[in-house]
């Protein structure tokens, strides 16, 4: 399918400017209270097609006349700037779409253009009317289907919005809102197959919508004695987050992207705390919602061109280049949530969804999914506060990160956070429960807070923040025993990098004298830290994979490489059909929990699988075990399964996959990793397929899932 450039854009605003002050007296308010609304709303100025002064007793046919006359004359400013920047006019135009929704005309606020303007007489037309703020992205929609379906015609998009013809003057909230924030505009697209040109202008890619029914009246405009009435209910700001994350999962995950794939956001500045919320949710940074920030404080809330706005400053200020990808987000009237992927993963299917929800209510899970849909959806922000010191260059806080890791290390070696489990506690204190310097404790600490890994609370107290609850030891998904692992042997086998690059051998062995599996094998503690630390992720990976596949149909599981069986344990819980067996090295079994062993579901077998596999289940689990293999023994691996299973077995295989494109993924970072410690790798879709058709498989499908693993389902040939 054809993706259409945005070949110009232009944008509007009516002459009249106000400061928030100024709009405040214009309004005819005089409660401090409102007035300080107006001053906290993080907006300088908006633009008003009024005379100055809001006429509190126009009439509804006085205000729609005032709609109509802003509309025509803001809209027509946007279009020639559009027209200007794609070095075009109107008779090139074959399409033109209008969206609005502060005010009603018929004929429509296009054709009235049309014939203002001297568009030829034969342009088709369309118009989109009471969506609000999302009104920009379901009409560029209707450009986009006509340029596909016309591919060597053009298509110009228009969003024009006079709210103040909207100003319904009283002093509920909803209402005060409304009038602090909402402002006159326009802005236009002009969209078709042409090349680039020297403004790196985006293709657009797809389009995703969510509608929230139950909210349906928080946002939107209402008839009021004759008049329309603005309203902003309170729970829009409290609901943007997570209608956008409903609408942009399924976005991502149909190109195979993440959120770390997107470099600009263009989210539609419905007000701060909006946007805040948007931030807060997603862990943003404030440059990615910097745009965001400087056409709300500058233009205020247009409604529905103002999203338009931002990404015109993207283009125009982003340093935007090819490849990049950027999603283009809008709120409106239902708080419906719509995306647009711009040259432009987790992917949970409805039927394992309800099954593991209504399976972990009933057991000791649910506390452990509740932390991964609350640390995936809802993750902790970092983002720096207003006054912060600016940072050093980007390169140098990357050449620097072992700062902090070692920092989390030492935090968590020395159990801080469980010490820091019932309450804040003095620096010196924690020093005298670790036998730690107390300088030292108070600068180790003081550094981690900065970075929000803890809470500062004030001169010499610290607590625990969001971050550090995933160190302490007793929380399911603790992080403490992984993180001491990573800042121990991972960290000291990094130090050798250069020697794997040189050579193409491991560096693990070159540090420690033999492998890593045979090191955990001869020494204990550091074999209990990894095997603790495997455990606490594989519990929340296997819930990240139980809502991405269905184990329906599947009556046993051999865990190849399980450990201590905490993944299996999860699918056993929730799919009391299935019985399982675990296979792993004697040292990695250990003292694994047998409880599920009393009733004949689950049993440990003690063995190595480049030896054999035990026979005849239904499915071969092997989470995190290619990986750590180069190619030819992750195929030995992989054909002493083949050898196990019958003619309707299949193997699940859970790991990264290494997108294809120049972007950014943590698997990239993660195969370094391999190469130091195992000698194994990361993999391409391409070499996972080759690499389970070398041992005799066929991939029937891949599944993300909410967790950076997805899941490779393979079929004997």
């Amino acid at each position: 399918m054809n993706s259409p450039r945005i070949l110009g854009i232009g944008t509007a605003n009516p002459p009249i400017r106000l400061t928030q002050e100024q709009s405040f007296h214009a309004a005819g308010y005089q409660s401090e209270r409102i007035r300080r609304i107006f001053l906290n709303s993080d907006i300088e100025y908006r633009h008003f097609h009024f005379g100055g002064t809001l006429n509190r007793e126009e009439t509804s046919d006085q205000l729609n006349q005032r709609y109509l006359s802003g509309s025509v004359k803001t809209g027509c400013r946007a279009i020639l700037n559009c027209l200007e920047s794609a070095g075009t006019g109107v008779h090139d135009v074959d399409f033109l779409a209008v969206c609005t929704c502060t005010g009603y005309t018929c004929p429509d606020i296009g054709s009235r253009l049309i014939a203002h303007m001297g568009f030829r007489k034969n342009v088709q037309r369309a118009s989109v009317v009471g969506l609000g703020c999302a009104g920009a992205i379901p009409t560029l929609q209707r450009a986009t289907d006509f340029v596909r379906a016309n591919p060597d015609r053009r298509a110009l998009t228009l969003a024009v919005e006079i709210c103040s013809a909207c100003y319904y003057v009283d002093n509920t909230l909803e209402t005060v809102v409304g009038n602090a924030i909402c402002a006159d505009g326009a802005a236009a697209f002009l969209l078709g197959e042409g090349e680039e040109t020297d403004r790196t202008y985006p293709k657009i890619v797809d389009f995703e919508t969510f509608l929230d029914t139950e909210q349906i009246e928080e946002v939107g405009l209402q008839h009021r004695n004759g008049k329309l009435r603005i309203v902003l209910g309170a729970s829009i700001q409290h609901l943007a987050g997570p209608m956008i994350e409903t609408a942009l999962r399924q976005l991502l995950q149909r190109h195979g992207l993440s959120r770390s794939d997107i470099r600009f956001w263009v989210v539609h500045p419905g007000g701060r705390k909006v946007i805040d919320n948007v931030q807060k949710h997603f862990g943003m940074t404030d440059d990615q919602l910097s745009f965001s920030r400087i056409v709300l404080r500058n233009y205020g809330n247009m409604s529905s061109p103002t999203v338009m706005f931002v990404l015109d400053e993207v283009v125009r200020n982003g340093d935007p280049r090819p490849g990049d990808w950027g999603v283009m987000i809008a709120l409106g009237p239902g708080n419906g949530g719509r995306g647009r992927a711009a040259q432009m993963v987790a992917r949970m299917a409805f039927r394992p969804l309800l099954h593991v929800l209504q399976g972990a209510r009933k057991t000791r899970s649910w506390a452990d999914l509740k932390l991964l849909l609350r640390d995936r959806l809802f993750p902790a922000t970092t983002t720096r506060a207003n006054g912060e010191d600016p940072l050093p260059p980007l390169l140098f806080r990357m050449a620097t990160a072992y700062w902090m890791s070692q920092a989390i290390y030492v935090a968590a070696k020395l159990g801080i956070a469980d010490l820091l489990a019932d309450g804040p506690q003095s620096f010196a204190a924690l020093a005298v429960a670790t036998r730690s310097d107390a300088r030292s404790m108070f600068r180790l600490l003081r550094a981690l807070s900065s970075v929000n890994v803890f809470s500062q609370e004030d001169t010499d107290c610290f607590a625990l923040s969001r971050l550090s609850e995933a160190l302490r030891s007793d929380v399911p998904g603790s992080l403490r025993a992984i993180v001491i692992t990573v800042g121990e042997i991972h960290y000291q086998a990094c130090g050798e990098l250069l020697h794997s690059v040189r050579t193409g051998s491991t560096a693990f062995n070159q540090v420690f004298g033999t492998s890593l599996f045979e090191y955990l094998q001869q020494n204990v503690d550091a074999s209990n830290a990894f095997n603790r630390g495997m455990t606490n992720l594989s519990s929340l990976l296997a819930y990240a994979v139980l809502l991405a596949y269905d184990f329906s149909g599947i009556s046993s599981v051999v865990d190849v490489g399980g450990g201590e069986g905490e993944f299996l344990r999860r699918i056993l819980e929730l799919n009391p059909e299935v019985t399982g067996v675990v296979l792993d090295l004697p040292n990695s079994i250990g003292s694994a929990n047998r409880a599920l062993s009393d009733g004949g579901r689950c049993s440990y077998v003690a063995g190595n699988f480049f030896e054999s596999v035990p026979e005849g289940a239904d499915a071969y689990l092997l989470c995190g075990v290619v990986h750590d293999w180069d190619d030819d023994r992750a195929i030995t691996v992989l054909r002493n399964c083949r050898k196990a299973m019958t003619k309707k077995s299949r193997a699940l295989l859970v790991d990264m996959i290494v997108p294809d494109t120049n972007s950014a993924s943590f698997s990239k970072l993660l195969d370094l990793n391999m190469m130091v410690m195992t000698g194994g790798r990361e993999r391409t879709k391409a070499e996972f397929h080759a690499l389970l058709d070398a041992a005799n498989y066929r991939v029937t499908r891949i599944i993300p899932t909410m967790a950076p693993q997805s899941v490779i389902e393979a079929m004997p040939k």
